[in-house]
C-alpha cells in the first residue's frame, strides 16, 4: 500500500502543475479550438484525480478517528469535506457539459455564463487539493 501512496502522491503533485500550468497559460497559446480540445483530455485526469482524492482523504479521516491528535483529525476531516465537495462540483459540470453540452451554456438570464465561471473555481481550487492530497501521501510514505 505503501508504494500505492507514493505513485499517487506524484500523481497528484503532477496533476495540480499540470492544470495549474495550463490554466494560467491557456491565454497565451489558445487561438481557437485548442483550448476544448486539451480540456477534454485534462478532465479524464481531473476525474481520475478526484476520486482518488476523495479516497486518499477517507483514509486519511478513518485513521485519524482512532487517534488522539486533534489537529490532525480536523485536517483529515477539512480534507475530506473539501475533496467531496470538489468531486460533487466537479462531476457535475462534467457529466452536464457532456450530456447537454448545447443546452447547459448558463444558467438563465440571471446568471449568465454561470458554467464559465464554475469551471473557473474547478480549474483554480482543484490544483490547490491536489497538490495538498500529494504532499500528505509524500509524507506520510516517507515518515513510515
Amino acid at each position: 500500500m505503501e508504494m500505492f501512496k507514493r505513485a499517487f502522491g506524484y500523481v497528484h503533485i503532477l496533476l495540480a502543475l499540470l492544470i495549474g500550468v495550463h490554466y494560467i497559460v491557456l491565454p497565451v497559446y489558445d487561438y481557437g479550438g485548442v483550448e476544448y480540445d486539451l480540456w477534454s483530455v485534462i478532465n479524464f485526469f481531473t476525474a481520475t484525480g478526484a476520486v482518488a482524492a476523495v479516497f486518499f482523504s477517507y483514509l486519511r479521516w478513518h485513521a485519524a478517528g482512532s487517534s488522539d491528535d486533534s489537529r490532525e483529525s480536523i485536517a483529515a476531516s477539512v480534507m475530506l469535506v473539501v475533496s467531496l465537495a470538489f468531486f460533487v462540483l466537479f462531476f457535475e459540470q462534467w457529466l452536464a457539459s457532456r450530456l447537454f453540452a448545447d443546452e447547459l451554456t448558463d444558467a438563465g438570464p440571471d446568471f449568465p455564463n454561470y458554467r464559465s465561471l464554475v469551471w473557473t473555481v474547478i480549474d483554480v481550487v482543484f490544483p490547490i487539493i491536489s497538490g495538498v492530497v500529494g504532499i500528505h501521501l509524500l509524507r506520510e510514505t516517507s515518515s513510515d
